[in-house]
This record gives structure tokens, C-alpha cells and sequence, in this order.
């Protein structure tokens, strides 16, 4: 499994880091998208020579009732995906869980969404954090961070405040 191993290689140099480009208004977080994930991913693979089957399986299905007293379906899915260097045909199954759930008929969905993203991602540790700054490993860091002083009058309340800079230099 050696040559596929060194485009797995090449696959996780090139797949780093995906945006979180996605946004939940009702919770108001962002989050990377399964599309923003299979884009870059796929990208990878077509260059690299290496093909990608994937094989959901549903693991759970049931129905629960919410709080307003709706039902709502939450299925649980299993994602195999088996990865084909096209020229050694070597192969590798990598697997993800997720959940969904939904009134309608896209709980599957979302949960096969979600598996299939959680498997990329951590397979090939992607990052979802703030985009890494490159710096030299010789360059020291200079961390400041702002701390409030402010006094208090004799009644215990605070009549002045104003902020100090701190410094401090990391190796």
C-alpha cells in the first residue's frame, strides 16, 4: 500500500484547510460545508489518480417527539468510502458516522451529509479553524494582550478605568 500511501500523502498537503463558509442563522455559528469539503477533496483525488466509492449505510431510524409536540425523524448513517489509486490498485476503506433529523424525508440526508464530511475530514485531519499563518520556526512571537486597572472610591465603585498594555515575548 505504499504508492497509495504517498498520494494519501499528497491529498492531506493539498487538503489542509477548509473555509467555514457556511452559515446557521437560527444558532449563529459558521460551519464548512460537506460541498466546500468534497470540492477541495475531490480536486485532490482526480490529480493524485485516485478513485473514491462510497457506500452509506443506515443504522438507526426512528421517531421522536419535539417540545411543540411534533414528530420529527432522526436517522443515524454509516459511510464507507473505499479509496482506488488507479495506477497500483491499492485500496483503503475509510468510515464516518453522522445524524440527521428532520420532519419530512431528509433526516437519511443529512445524516449521510454529515458522515460523508466528518470521514474526509478527519481521515485527512482537514482543519476548519482560522486559516494558519506561516512564520519561520525561528521567529519569536510578540503576545500582547490589553488588562483593565481602574480604581474605586471609598463607596466600593469603580470611578476611573483604563487599560494597560502587557507584553510578553514567546521562544
Amino acid at each position: 500500500m505504499q504508492k497509495l500511501a504517498k498520494k494519501l500523502i499528497a491529498v492531506m498537503q493539498e487538503c489542509r484547510y477548509v473555509a467555514k463558509n457556511g452559515v446557521n442563522t437560527f444558532h449563529k455559528y459558521k460551519y464548512a460545508t460537506c460541498a466546500d469539503v468534497l470540492e477541495m477533496v475531490n480536486a485532490a483525488f482526480v490529480k493524485h489518480g485516485i478513485a473514491s466509492i462510497t457506500v452509506p449505510e443506515v443504522v438507526d431510524l426512528h421517531e421522536v417527539t419535539t417540545a411543540k409536540g411534533s414528530t420529527e425523524h432522526i436517522a443515524t448513517v454509516k459511510v464507507t468510502i473505499k479509496l482506488v489509486d488507479a495506477d497500483s490498485g491499492e485500496s483503503l476503506e475509510i468510515s464516518g458516522m453522522g445524524s440527521g433529523q428532520d420532519s419530512g424525508d431528509k433526516a437519511v440526508m443529512k445524516a449521510q451529509t454529515a458522515a460523508i464530511k466528518y470521514a474526509y475530514l478527519l481521515s485527512f485531519a482537514i482543519s476548519t479553524r482560522r486559516r494558519p499563518r506561516s512564520r519561520p520556526a525561528n521567529r519569536r512571537t510578540l503576545v500582547r494582550s490589553i488588562r483593565p486597572v481602574c480604581s474605586i472610591n471609598k463607596q466600593g465603585i469603580p470611578t476611573e478605568v483604563k487599560s494597560e498594555r502587557t507584553g510578553l515575548r514567546l521562544p
